[in-house]
């Protein structure tokens, strides 16, 4: 990464799920370049999706949202739509039928590949706020980053080079500019539904300075039903999105906007200006076959271009546009699009740390979690305190850690010193009191105080066990040498240990034999013989340690009875008591279980890892170009393995990842305030862990191999040249690489053009660093090749682009955008995100023009002659007396919309009137009864020839005043061009239309150029003949071609420049 960084503040919208695959490729990319997306602030991301549920990297965070609709009011927009008329307008747009064709009742899983649907989901009153706020605060953001604060965040705990920021302006101004770059794909119906929308919605947040770019993905026009179930869906998606987005950059249609209802737009307030337009360059762009890894390496090769154009501000293309001028209409056609080509000479860095990251996390985790416990659990368990004497002597334990046996002894000594000094009954009364510490009532001294000790000490008997297991665990757990196996190999002894403690029955020991011992004493005391010979002391003393012995005893016996009644369980239903025992049984199963499940999620995720690590390490490369990449054996991870670590090292970094993952202790042993997650429910599928958890490890699996290659130094022109061999020749490997960066679209730049004169723009960027003499002629044919490439310094060194760009080109000239007019499913009622009564929708191919052109030129002849009338807010035409129609010719009247624009559409693309009446073969019935007209019109006059003069006269005053005009979008220019198209098509309406206006000879011979004479725009007439002034195109071969062409320019005929430099109309007073 350079020193000086220069970068474009850019905003990233990813539409649907292929617009979050693309963003997350790109995040991916911004990961290796600077270390996270937190250092590079000056990139805003934002995915949008209408599957709630969708996995990617940016569900759970502020950067995902969803477009879904709850049940309720789904409900709602189907049953009862006005409930939305003031917020969205529900029922000027939307087709009831076609949002009812959804077969789930709510929006939370997608869109159903119907892209009013699609729609209908951002422009939800809900949603759109929360899109639209999310798009304003990121856009703030942007506004409001310094250079400083974009340094400091790009340097954060970064031991490396320190780098400064500098953020790019827009040339022609020299102001700081925001690039909002919004993707997805146009075959669904998220982003297929949206795109003209968010374009529209961004118009109304960003400046002047704050440009848009989309990005959009069309499906292979050979994709067929038999690799995609929903091909033809898709095909027709993307065709019916880009006949919007051709709309919505017709910057002449000045009602494009006129009925769209945003939320928070007030009614009646247009939403934009109708000079302006959803996005500054909408790229299109396809996969290079059908298969899925040319539709991976395209998703790539658009995150590859969106992190130039923000890194590289070189690749920008607003700067070029400036220079290519303002967005071209003509004829219905918006040359507003763009395509690029994109391939790539890497060394795919990323992916090889990546691969060995995954390659060093399995290597830990297999090893360390399966380990077999070969010890002895019964000395281990003996430690743990888990036997008899152990728990006997926590059980004795007071409130203060020190064992109640003191307190006994003290009582038994108590007894034995009143014996000594012969006084048996001071000694049958310490006895007494010794004996009420195993009462069960508490009360003064020791009465009670046993069985109330051992009582209370249950539990607390069970966690001093515990709290030696837990320093096992502890210990044991993050040691790379034990683990988790090794510890439930003790623990799975505790059960069967616990099970013998149960059985344990203690010797029936003697509790009144003390009794015994001071009877003898007392009888030794009253035998006078023994007084007699002075010995009653004596035999007393021989006494003493039989006395000891019962007392010890005695004790002994009542406190392992004591000891068992704590050690099991007590009473019944509510007052039942779970003894020591069932306690630590209890307690011990939770952390077998714990560890039983770490070790399930431990094998499902690295079983996880084993399967991305194959796909890294075998997996064909997404990358458009080449990749110096080998698959194992001895392939590049291995190789870069070897370089890296040693198996000494390798073993050493393994211990300490593991006792890194410090989360796992309190997954086995969670506080009283921490989650119990490893007993909670999981399956196979779920995350096995945090998110948190596993970036930390991987971040540290990774970090030995990143610092080794990173200071490697050998660039990616430097391993090409490396790999030299005799099956591996670097400059025809370059040279292909090269080759590769074709369009991706199928493009005619002729049939895109403006005009013959105007060539597409278009340039060629070679991108790259330490670029050799030697690549540079290798390449050479690739670069020379128009358009001529220019070298960019680049901020990779381990890549070099090559890319191709061509731009404002129609969408005719896209022949892929033919192919997928070819596709007409029947699954939906209507493809388009409007309905055709609430916008007038033009059409993208030639033969749909050509129809809709007929359609205007019959509907406007049909209302200048009668045949249609405006009546009632309709334009309304007589229909004939059919089997099945109505007598009434009232009744069998055809009604179409009131706007010549509305009804030509209905006329050319809808089987049925407004009221739903069949227009089968309506244009065959408006023609002929033109006809039928002109031969009244002409015949009311003594002769053909007058007649038709008569007919022209008549057609200039009804051009003038006739009752077509009170049609809303009556247009002066329009009708007079039709007007001569009618006249001028027909040699005898020709002839009467010379002689009854005839145009202005110095006019027409004012165009004439003899051949090789010039032209405008640096051209040379190619043959005598009569060329317009301002653009050099044909006008006709002769003068009456002239005329017969309607005295119109061929390149630029709806321009009232062209052909003569001025307006001119043969027709008096227009």
């Amino acid at each position: 990464m350079a020193e000086n960084m220069r970068v474009f503040k850019t905003l990233v919208i990813g539409l649907g799920s292929t617009g979050t695959e693309i963003l997350e490729a790109l995040a991916d990319r911004i990961d290796w370049e600077v270390g996270g997306l937190h250092r590079a602030p000056w990139l805003e991301f934002l995915a949008v999706e209408t599957d709630v549920a969708k996995p990617n990297r940016f569900n759970g965070t502020d950067d995902f949202k969803t477009l879904g609709i709850p049940a309720t009011a789904w409900s709602d927009m189907l049953h009862r739509p006005d409930i939305y008329d003031a917020s969205i307008a529900l029922n000027t747009w939307a087709d009831a039928e076609t949002l009812a064709q959804l077969p789930a009742q709510s929006i939370d899983s997608g869109a159903g590949h119907i892209r009013m649907v699609g729609r209908l989901a951002l422009l939800y009153p809900p949603n759109y706020s929360e899109i639209k706020n999310a798009i304003a605060q990121r856009v703030a953001r942007l506004r409001n980053l310094t250079d400083a604060q974009a340094k400091t965040a790009l340097n954060l705990n970064n031991a490396g080079l320190e780098m400064n920021v500098q953020f790019a302006v827009n040339q022609a101004s020299g102001q700081t500019g925001i690039r909002v770059i919004v993707v997805g794909t146009l075959c669904g119906g998220t982003c297929s539904g949206t795109a003209s929308d968010i374009g529209i919605m961004l118009r109304t947040i960003l400046d002047n300075e704050e440009k848009t770019l989309g990005m959009f993905t069309l499906p292979h026009p050979n994709l067929g039903i038999a690799q995609k179930s929903d091909a033809e869906i898709w095909k027709t998606n993307a065709y019916h999105a880009l006949a919007e987005l051709n709309q919505y950059h017709i910057h002449t249609d000045t009602e494009r906007y006129k009925t769209i209802k945003f939320p928070d737009r007030a009614e009646g307030s247009p939403v934009l200006p109708h000079d302006a337009m959803p996005y500054d360059l909408v790229y299109l762009l396809r996969p290079s076959s059908t298969e899925n890894i040319d539709l991976m390496r395209l998703t790539q090769a658009i995150a590859d271009r969106m992190f130039l154009n923000v890194f590289v501000p070189e690749t920008d293309p607003m700067a070029y546009m400036v220079n290519a001028g303002p967005v071209t209409v003509q004829k219905g056609r918006a040359f507003a699009f763009s395509t690029f080509g994109l391939s790539t000479i890497e060394y795919p860095m990323r992916r090889i740390l990546e691969a060995l990251k995954y390659r060093t996390l399995l290597h830990a985790v297999d090893r360390w979690k399966d380990r077999k416990y070969e010890g002895n659990p019964d000395g281990e368990l003996d430690a743990l305190g888990l036997t008899i004497p152990a728990l006997t002597e926590a059980l004795l334990l007071d409130e203060g850690g020190a064992s109640i046996r003191a307190s006994l002894d003290a009582k038994k000594n108590e007894v034995m010193r009143a014996a000594r000094s012969g006084n048996p009954q001071a000694a049958r009364k310490a006895l007494d009191e010794l004996r009420g510490a195993f009462g069960k009532e508490r009360g003064d001294g020791l009465r009670g105080l046993v069985h109330v000790t051992v009582n209370d000490n249950r539990r607390r008997a069970a966690e001093s066990v515990m709290g030696a297991v837990q320093g096992l665990v502890s210990s044991r757990l993050l040691d790379y040498d034990q683990g988790p196996n090794m510890l439930l190999g003790v623990l799975q002894a505790v059960q069967p240990r616990i099970g013998e403690l149960r059985g344990w029955e203690p010797g029936e020991g003697k509790t009144g034999g003390a009794n015994g011992v001071i009877d003898q004493m007392e009888a030794i005391r009253t035998n006078t013989l023994l007084g007699l010979f002075f010995l009653k002391g004596k035999a007393s003393r021989q006494l003493l340690p039989a006395l000891s012995r019962a007392l010890d005893d005695e004790l002994k016996a009542r406190v392992n009875h004591k000891v068992k009644e704590a050690l099991r369980d007590t009473g019944s239903g509510l007052k039942a008591e779970p003894g020591t025992l069932t306690v630590l049984d209890d307690e011990t199963q939770k952390v077998a279980r714990r560890l039983t499940n770490l070790r399930k999620r431990l094998t499902n995720q690295a079983d996880r890892w084993r399967e991305v690590r194959a796909k890294l390490e075998n997996d064909t490369n997404d990358v458009n170009g080449l990749s110096l990449f080998d698959a194992p054996p001895n392939g590049t991870v291995d190789k870069e393995e070897a370089l890296a670590i040693d198996d000494r090292a390798k073993e050493t970094h393994a211990a300490r990842l593991i006792r890194s993952w410090e989360a796992l202790m309190k997954g086995v042993l969670p506080g009283v305030n921490d989650p119990d997650w490893l007993l909670g429910p999981w399956s196979v599928g779920q995350d096995n862990f945090e998110r948190s958890q596993l970036n930390a490890l991987e971040q540290m699996a990774v970090e030995p191999f990143e610092q080794t290659l990173r200071s490697g130094g050998k660039d990616v022109i430097t391993r090409l040249y490396d790999k030299r061999s005799p099956s591996f020749d670097p400059n025809s490997q370059a040279m292909g690489a090269a080759s590769n960066a074709q369009l991706f679209l199928s493009l005619n730049p002729p049939l895109g053009q403006v005009d013959p004169m105007s060539p597409l723009p278009s340039r060629k960027l070679l991108v790259g660093m330490n670029l050799t003499p030697d690549f540079r002629k290798a390449i050479q044919p690739w670069v020379s090749k128009y358009p001529a490439a220019r070298e960019v310094e680049g901020v990779d060194p381990y890549r070099v682009v090559m890319l191709e760009e061509w731009y404002r080109f129609a969408l005719r000239g896209a022949d892929d955008v033919r192919d997928l007019s070819f596709s007409q499913p029947t699954r939906f009622n209507t493809y388009f995100t409007r309905k055709r009564s609430d916008i007038d929708w033009t059409p993208i191919n030639d033969k749909e023009i050509r129809e809709l052109e007929e359609a205007e030129r019959l509907i406007f002849l049909s209302a200048l002659h009668g045949v249609t009338r405006l009546e009632g807010g309709h334009l309304v035409m007589d229909w004939p007396n059919q089997a099945g129609e109505p007598a009434d010719p009232a009744k069998r009247r055809r009604k179409l919309p009131g706007r010549f624009g509305k009804a030509a559409r209905k006329l050319a693309f809808e089987p049925r009137d407004a009221f739903g009446k069949s227009l089968t073969n309506a244009a065959t019935y408006l023609k002929s009864n033109i006809d039928a007209q002109i031969r009244q019109k002409v015949g009311e006059h003594g002769g053909q020839h007058e007649g038709r003069k008569a007919y022209v006269e008549w057609l200039h005053e009804q051009l003038q005043g006739g009752q077509a005009r009170a049609v809303s979008d009556w247009n002066d220019k329009a009708a007079e061009t039709v007007l001569l198209r009618h006249l001028t098509g027909d040699d005898d309406l020709r002839q009467a239309l010379l002689e009854t206006f005839p145009p202005d000879e110095n006019l027409i011979q004012g165009l004439f150029k003899s051949q090789g004479e010039r032209l405008p725009k640096n051209r040379t007439a190619p043959y005598d003949g009569y060329y317009c002034i301002k653009c050099g195109g044909e006008v006709g071969k002769t003068e009456e071609e002239v005329i017969k062409n309607g005295l119109r320019c061929h390149l630029y005929p709806e321009e009232a420049n062209h052909p003569f430099g001025m307006p001119y109309s043969p027709f008096p007073g227009a």
